[in-house]
């Protein structure tokens, strides 16, 4: 509308659109107002996405392919997403795709969407337990590479390639 328009409503509901050169347009009430219980309207309430941030959980699942997750794989992503909001309303929807992006869609049937790349990491390194350094370290150390100590143990913490583990490790610092 040009700078300067006035909109005026009278009683009826009838709107009068006066613009700067004093020309008007008037909208009749029965085109505007709709008489009726309040319920039948439309609501205004904000959708549950938009009340609801969900919660990223810390650990993200190691995957084979972050672009090809497993049904195995998709299942720990989703139950991840739960343990770390475990009160979205009943009758939230869960789902992982390929790429292990989540949509959570809420009763309302809006959604909130994860990104894959904060829930899933490639499955190239993992940190052994100190109980498998413990079996393996003689291996391990027999290889002429220093073992390293995690922080406040006494027993080493070693880096090993996961699609070799059991086969060759891998030693380096975290």
């Amino acid at each position: 509308m040009p700078e300067g328009t006035q909109i005026t409503a009278d009683d009826h509901g009838n709107v009068t659109v006066t613009y700067p050169d004093k020309s008007t347009d008037t909208i009749p009430g029965k085109d505007l107002v709709v008489k009726g219980n309040p319920s039948d309207q439309p609501s205004t309430k904000p959708s549950d996405a938009h009340q609801i941030t969900p919660n990223v959980p810390g650990d993200k699942v190691t995957v084979a392919d972050v672009n090809q997750l497993t049904e195995d794989e998709k299942d720990k992503v989703k139950e991840n997403v739960n343990k770390a909001d475990p009160d979205l309303p009943q009758g939230t929807e869960v789902t992982v795709g390929d790429n292990g992006d989540v949509t959570i869609t809420y009763p309302d049937h809006s959604t909130d969407v994860i990104s894959g790349a904060d829930l899933v990491a490639k499955h190239d390194q993992a940190t052994i337990t100190p109980n498998d350094a413990d079996q393996q370290g003689a291996k391990a150390t027999s290889q002429g590479q220093p073992a390293v100590k995690a922080a406040g143990s006494h027993r080493p913490r070693r880096q090993a390639s996961c699609h070799k583990l059991g086969i060759k490790h891998r030693l380096g610092q975290r």
